[in-house]
């Protein structure tokens, strides 16, 4: 059966953080996979949406594959220069053994920590699975992903974060701090959305420290005035927020 969607080689344009893998076959020469979780940009020619979305199920296959290793985790320390060396030799597992055990764990399930793409076609995945840390890393000559379906807004399109520095009354004069906001919303509003960035949030947190300890408001509309109501009610007697710096 034809997939509704597929990419050839462009892998810039998937995120595979948080993404779960499973082993469909394994070669000498390729690697085929189903990833759960597996998240597109807005960039792709296959994205309908102005955000990134996750993909339900897609099936991933790496071509001539080459070069392949398997290094499974291992303890860390800070030597006297400051730079993380590790503690004893490091293993890492070479051609057949290295693809004996990437076999192993995508077949058991593979959690990914993060990815990334090294001189251009070599892919490294770090994760979890048997092992409770490991990286495996590969040449691939052509990259495919098919799909049929989306799941609904990429995880990280749902909350987002940003600081601005405001200025903060006190009893000794006013001083400038920095103020974190956490807006989170609505993923089917954000999915069906014509213009994504017109989404109010269903909820948002402002946060800031002051004297050591951290305080939080919150509220649910856009412009964050119902949290930093919420915000000021925290904060002890005489010290009062006042307006954004940028």
């Amino acid at each position: 059966m034809t997939a509704k969607y597929r990419s050839v080689d462009h892998p810039q344009f998937f995120e595979f953080h948080d993404s779960s893998l499973k082993l469909v076959f394994l070669t000498e020469d390729s690697i085929s996979v189903y990833a759960d979780c597996l998240n597109i940009s807005k960039d792709a020619e296959q994205n309908p949406k102005r955000i990134d979305l996750e993909i339900k199920k897609a099936h991933i296959t790496f071509y001539g594959v080459s070069d392949v290793t398997y290094e499974p985790g291992h303890t860390w320390k800070t030597d006297e220069q400051g730079n993380s060396v590790p503690v004893g030799p490091r293993i890492i597992f070479n051609g057949k053994e290295a693809l004996k055990r990437i076999s192993n764990e995508l077949e058991n399930g593979m959690e990914v920590f993060s990815h990334q793409i090294v001189d251009g076609d070599h892919f490294v995945l770090s994760g979890s699975g048997i092992e409770p840390y490991f990286d495996i890393m590969f040449k691939a000559e052509r990259f495919t992903v098919e799909w049929n379906e989306y799941a609904g807004p990429a995880w990280y399109e749902l909350t987002k974060q940003f600081k601005k520095e405001m200025i903060v009354s006190t009893p000794n004069g006013d001083v400038k701090t920095e103020v974190h906001f956490i807006t989170a919303y609505d993923p089917d509003e954000l999915y069906y959305a014509d213009d994504p960035d017109s989404v109010l949030p269903k909820a948002v947190s402002v946060g800031m420290k002051y004297a050591d300890k951290q305080y939080w408001g919150h509220g649910n509309d856009r412009s964050g005035q119902e949290a930093f109501s919420d915000l000021q009610k925290q904060l002890p007697d005489g010290i009062v927020l006042n307006y954004p710096l940028s």
